[in-house]
């Protein structure tokens, strides 16, 4: 098996079994509609990866496991109540803009989960229940501090949201499974909380006490399930330490600027794909690129090995 095909597929099995992770809180609180809108996202990522990739010749990939990742975090970062019919347009999508065209995951520049989230929230604005999360009643001004929400419904995963983003418990779980298994990986996550949690400090919507102002906007929409899942995301993510550092910086500051100054739905996700699109400006590198660093320095590995 080719070395980047390998390590992508250890990649996806870490982010697969944290979103597994996050299913159980997601139907327990969600229902039947959850775990039905989590089979239609793999189903339709699965059957469309596979047709498009027949229709250009190209070599299946579908064994690495990627695309089981995908479909799970596109699921997980839509409502409970969500059509079926919205994961499976954002699961097409996915596939047909981000994959598609540069003819495998290993080369796409943009996070596939993220520009079908992106579309969704678009498209489906009014079919999504986003208006009743964390996030929104800041925004519009309905939370004004932690007198709104127990602390417990935060923590647990009971409160309106995007079915993977409302258990901050499991999501530290699943930081420190991440932490254990790969920590170089959590260090764009690390710049993105940082910076947003400055901000929020330094910039509160709330008018209570600054602290709770940080622990509200980390707390809200999907900015830690973003910091674990999506700005590291390992076909995006920067060769260098300190290049993914300000990469995940840059992405925090984004998403509380988005948060202030733009109606947008998950800004998280948008602060992604920009960006994503800034790779080559932060890093100097491109997805290619990437790929050549990569393979240059497990071949090095076996080598010295």
């Amino acid at each position: 098996m080719d070395s980047s095909v390998e390590s992508s597929r250890k990649s996806s099995l870490d982010t697969i079994l944290v979103c597994l992770s996050l299913c159980v809180p997601s139907v327990y609180f969600g229902g039947v509609n959850s775990l039905l809108l989590i089979l239609t996202c793999l189903s339709v990522t699965a059957v469309s990866e596979y047709l498009l990739m027949k229709l250009i010749c190209k070599r299946n990939l579908l064994s690495e496991f990627s695309f089981v990742s995908s479909a799970l975090t596109i699921a997980l970062l839509l409502p409970s109540d969500a059509p079926l019919y919205v994961g499976a347009a954002a699961s097409l999508f996915s596939v047909a803009v981000a994959v598609f065209p540069f003819g495998s995951r290993l080369n796409t520049p943009f996070v596939p989960s993220a520009v079908g989230v992106a579309f969704a929230v678009t498209a489906f604005k009014n079919e999504l229940s986003y208006g009743k999360d964390l996030a929104s009643l800041i925004k519009n001004g309905q939370v004004m501090s932690l007198d709104f929400f127990s602390v417990t419904d935060i923590l647990s995963g009971s409160l309106p949201g995007a079915m993977g983003t409302t258990s901050l418990l499991t999501l530290f779980a699943a930081g420190l499974y991440l932490f254990i298994r790969k920590k170089e990986r959590l260090i764009p996550s690390f710049g993105f909380i940082l910076s947003s949690g400055i901000l929020a400090l330094l910039f509160p919507r709330v008018s209570s006490d600054r602290l709770t102002s940080v622990f509200l906007e980390l707390s809200a929409g999907s900015l830690i399930f973003t910091a674990l899942l999506l700005i590291n995301h390992p076909v995006t993510l920067p060769s260098k330490k300190l290049h993914g550092f300000l990469y995940g910086l840059s992405g925090g500051v984004i998403t509380m600027a988005l948060r202030h100054f733009s109606p947008v739905l998950m800004p998280e996700i948008f602060s992604v794909l920009i960006m994503n699109a800034l790779l080559p400006a932060v890093t100097g590198e491109t997805v290619n690129r990437k790929v050549l660093i990569r393979k240059e320095r497990q071949l090095n590995e076996t080598t010295l090995s």
